[in-house]
Order: structure tokens, then sequence, then C-alpha cells
């Protein structure tokens, strides 16, 4: 989604341990990356060319990064729906992105992957692997265990939200989305007898959504 863009000054939003930043500083932009764990920045600055900053920081405002104007792109990879208020991250960004510049999101898929209110299933009659899903509208929270058995403890939160509402989000601060996406899975399977089921379900039912926005106003 940024294959057509010219290489500038790109902030990843979430961007943990850095993985994207050396992606697109291998490609001639000048990343910055910024995520609310330490230990993440800690990891991402142990592996990441000298060249990249990283800041802890909070998504929602920003406020790590000051108030210039001067990014030319900003990504945000399968985090959005960790940040509690991901509306105040689309005005964050809108505020330090150029007129004309662009915000590209990856999330997943909120109309088929939303945690306990889809799964897969198993039409044995007429040998067909499904998507059920329970839920689409309503937004919720979803407390996931990390570690099931070894630290019931440490939790992380999915916020589920309808596609509306990222959309619509986007355009209360200021952008337009141009360009969307639905990714399905590049896996195989190879053996099994519903191997063909399964090969056709992940080829038509995508489990990602990827956007491009620009920031208008």
């Amino acid at each position: 989604m940024l294959a057509d863009a010219k290489p500038g000054k790109l902030l990843d939003i979430g961007c943990g341990p850095g993985y994207f930043c050396r992606y697109f500083s291998e490609r001639g932009w000048k990343p910055m990356g910024i995520d609310v764990s330490p230990a993440m920045i800690d990891i991402a600055s142990s592996q990441g060319a000298a060249d990249i900053q990283y800041v802890v920081g909070d998504a929602e405002t920003l406020h790590e990064l000051g108030d210039a104007r001067d990014f030319d792109a900003a990504i945000s990879v399968v985090a959005l729906q960790n940040i509690t208020h991901a509306d105040r991250a689309f005005v964050a960004a809108a505020r330090r992105l150029k007129m004309g510049g662009v915000l590209v999101g990856a999330i997943l898929h909120p109309a088929f992957r939303f945690p306990r209110q889809s799964s897969w299933g198993w039409d044995e009659e007429h040998a067909i692997l499904f998507r059920r899903v329970d839920r689409y509208m309503s937004k919720d929270a979803v407390h996931i265990v990390m570690h099931p058995g070894a630290d019931p403890s440490k939790k992380t939160t999915t916020l589920h939200r309808p596609i509306s509402w990222y959309v619509n989000a986007l355009g209360a601060a200021g952008f337009a989305v141009d360009r969307m996406e639905e990714w399905c899975s590049h896996r195989q399977s190879t053996s099994g007898h519903r191997r063909d089921a399964e090969n056709k379900a992940r080829t038509e039912i995508p489990l990602f959504l990827a956007f491009r926005a620009i920031r208008l106003k």
C-alpha cells in the first residue's frame, strides 16, 4: 500500500520489536517506532539499525513526538485492535502527518475474526469448512490469556469494532480511505480428508483487513 509512495519519514505506531521499522529502513525510508511497552522498545533498539529511532509512548496521544507535522506516512500493523481508544490514535496520527500523508493500518478482519465470537466449523454432509460468526456489529473488549497454563495473570485485550466504526473514526480524524485489502492465508494443507475444503476456505475467507487513508485536513 506504500509501494507507490516516495520514501520519506515514516512513523510505526505500536512498533513492537521493530520489524517493520527495519523493513522500511532497508527500502530508503526514515522510520521512527513508538510503542507503549518499554520491553518491546528495548528489543527493537537492540536489533535495529543505528539510524532508527524508537520511543516509548502512548499511541492515543503521541505527545512524546511533540507537535511537528513532518511525517510522510504512518503505519500500524495488527496493533489498532489493542488500543483502547483507536479513534484518538487516528486524531494523534493526523496531527503528526503532513497534509496528504497516508496512514496504513492492518487489523484482524472484524467480519470474520471476532475473538470468542467467531470460529471454524465443519459441515460433514457437504464437506465444507465454514466460518461461524455469532456477533459482528457490537463493540466488545475480549481479554485473552497470553501464556495459558504458565502464567494466567498476563493478559492482553482485543477490542472488536465493525468496519464502519474504523471508516467513520478515520473520517472524523480528517482522513479519507482510498484503498482497502482483505488478506487470506497463504498456508496450504497437503494431507487429510479436509485438505481441499481447508485450502478453499483459506482463499475465500480473509482473516486480516488492511486500509490506506489519506490526511485531507
